[in-house]
């Protein structure tokens, strides 16, 4: 019983410290996801889910996305980048803007809205979030066993951004 309680506390630990070297808020990027795919049920699902999938989902990305869910990620990773090079966020400090956002259903539907805040960053990584979580959930049925643990070191071209033809976001 002991061991099995040291190895929950390492995992968790493991999984904090992953966090915080993704420069995301993954606690509520991943509840927007269990939003709007109750399948995925809590952040653990989620990030179970899409960590290491493809070229794209996880920590970095390079080369060619190799299906529609890692253009998904390919377009966080974007969208999270062009924040820092525009100054709307530090490079490094995404992690530290909390935001907030509203859960609703319309006509039956999950839907995100991110709340106005003070701080730009905040509202905007927000809105990156949003849109990665509405592309996952809309493209989950794609979901491909092949791309989970992908092999980045040698399928994935160093090349940044490279745009698949095929990349279709909602």
């Amino acid at each position: 019983m002991r061991r099995s309680g040291t190895a929950f506390v390492a995992l968790v630990l493991s999984f904090l410290y992953i966090a915080c070297l993704a420069e995301a808020n993954v606690i509520s990027l991943g509840s927007m996801l269990g939003w709007l795919d109750p399948k995925l049920n809590s952040i653990f699902g989620a990030y179970g889910r899409f960590n290491r999938y493809g070229c794209y989902c996880g920590i970095g990305g390079s080369g060619l996305p190799v299906d529609q869910i890692d253009c998904c990620c390919q377009l966080h990773d974007a969208c999270y980048d062009s924040l820092t090079d525009d100054g709307t966020c530090t490079r490094g400090g995404t992690f530290s803007h909390l935001y907030q956002y509203t859960k609703y259903k319309e006509d039956g539907r999950p839907q995100i809205k991110c709340k106005e805040s003070d701080d730009p960053c905040a509202y905007k990584l927000c809105q990156c979030d949003r849109k990665v979580a509405v592309c996952l959930s809309t493209h989950e049925s794609k979901y491909n066993m092949k791309y989970k643990n992908y092999d980045r070191n040698t399928k994935c071209e160093k090349k940044k951004w490279m745009q698949a033809d095929f990349c279709q976001i909602p």
